[in-house]
């Protein structure tokens, strides 16, 4: 009899393991873990969210279902999304990859974090490999290189897990991919010197001409390439030149000579748009207007805050006194006014805050092509939007 009792315990139990794993299969089925199961069914997910994903014109979904959270890709290749309570990776190619250890409360950059460990910092990638120890007081992420602090004024620089420059004594004040400025003093950590003269090189070439500095001083200037011609240094701040040949410096704007574009009232800076337009500085108050060269009469004129870079395709940009964005559309004989509280342009795209605060995704033409989404980043390749909590990632039509 006890024999019996036995037995039928041992069966109950079984069946009772048995329900509880059926009822919670995403946690684990014949030992499948998390990840294998949510691999395998992503044709299953795809099917069911279909009536879920939007269509945008010009895009296709990057992934074919959306997910209850997500992260823009902040300058690297992965990101960090949760899909029904798993926390995974997912690249720019559309692949999934395990996550090893929570990032909800982790800042990621290019595909990077820092962490901490007993007061002292080092640096991650979103993967959970550790580039940098933690052997540091301070710590800053630029891309590819991380800057290291030991004690006060005193660097390491990294190139991923390669420390590239040590004891680098003194205050930075500058760091890109390519150039370190160290107590006003310049270092390329990739281009070499010019064959020009005693200056270095700070980009590749734009439009014809390169940013050139003379560490001396930390100014600026240009060397035309194919003219094998310098603009000798002498500008705090420096822009690449655009395709018409005029460049912002120290807030205001230049030809390839170093001449003021706009000192003159009636000074003309072709615009991107149109072969037939012009800005002019048209009043000494500063106030600039766009003017058709053949008919030779104003399209608009009251213009603040506009240069040659707030021209894109056949729009103007205007960030207003009022602190208003101002959108003009070149139109038939004037120009289209629409206002946002904030415009963002992305290649032939346009991201807008509007009143209400929601956003929307414009496209060149103006067509609104997502709107009333609580969030839209878009870096050229990847676009992210947020609409009633659902977090899509498309891509650019192939």
């Amino acid at each position: 009899m006890a024999k019996k009792i036995k037995n039928i315990l041992l069966i109950s139990l079984s069946i009772f393991i048995i329900s509880f794993t059926a009822c919670d299969a995403f946690l684990n089925i014949g030992g499948v873990d998390d990840f294998d199961y949510f691999i395998n069914n992503l044709t299953r997910y795809s099917e069911e969210n279909k009536s879920l994903m939007p269509a945008v014109t010009g895009f296709e979904p990057l992934i074919e279902f959306p997910f209850e959270y997500g992260r823009e890709f902040s300058g690297g290749q992965y990101t960090f999304v949760v899909f029904d309570g798993l926390d995974l990776i997912v690249s720019k190619d559309g692949g999934f990859y395990k996550i090893t250890e929570p990032l909800y409360d982790k800042d990621v950059l290019y595909d990077k974090f820092i962490f901490e460990n007993e007061n002292l910092l080092g640096v991650k990638t979103i993967f959970g490999d550790t580039i940098v120890p933690n052997l540091y007081l301070g710590i800053e992420i630029h891309g590819d290189l991380i800057v290291a602090l030991r004690y006060t004024n005193d660097y390491c620089i990294f190139k991923g897990t390669k420390r590239i420059h040590t004891r680098l004594d003194g205050e930075i004040t500058a760091l890109t991919n390519e150039i370190l400025i160290i107590d006003n003093f310049l270092y390329c950590l990739e281009l070499n010197l010019l064959t020009a003269g005693e200056f270095r090189k700070v980009t590749n070439e734009i439009n014809g001409a390169i940013i050139i500095t003379n560490h001396d001083n930390n100014l600026f200037g240009y060397y035309f390439e194919n003219e094998e011609r310098i603009l000798t240094p002498a500008f705090e701040t420096a822009a690449a030149f655009n395709k018409f040949g005029y460049a912002r410096v120290d807030n205001k704007i230049i030809d390839k000579f170093g001449e003021v574009a706009v000192a003159q009232i009636g000074t003309k800076i072709p615009l991107d748009f149109n072969s037939t337009s012009a800005l002019y500085l048209c009043t000494v108050t500063n106030l600039y207007a766009v003017r058709n060269e053949i008919t030779n009469r104003d399209l608009r004129s009251g213009f603040v805050n506009i240069n040659p870079q707030s021209f894109f395709g056949d729009y103007i940009i205007e960030n207003s006194e009022d602190y208003i964005f101002r959108f003009y559309c070149a139109g038939i004989g004037d120009f289209v006014l629409n206002e946002f509280r904030q415009i963002t342009p992305v290649q032939d795209y346009f991201i807008v805050q509007n009143f209400n605060r929601s956003f929307s995704l414009l496209d060149k033409n103006l067509i609104p092509i997502i709107q009333n989404a609580s969030q839209i980043n878009f870096d050229g390749q990847v676009l992210l939007f947020v609409i009633d909590d659902n977090y899509f990632y498309y891509k650019i039509n192939d």
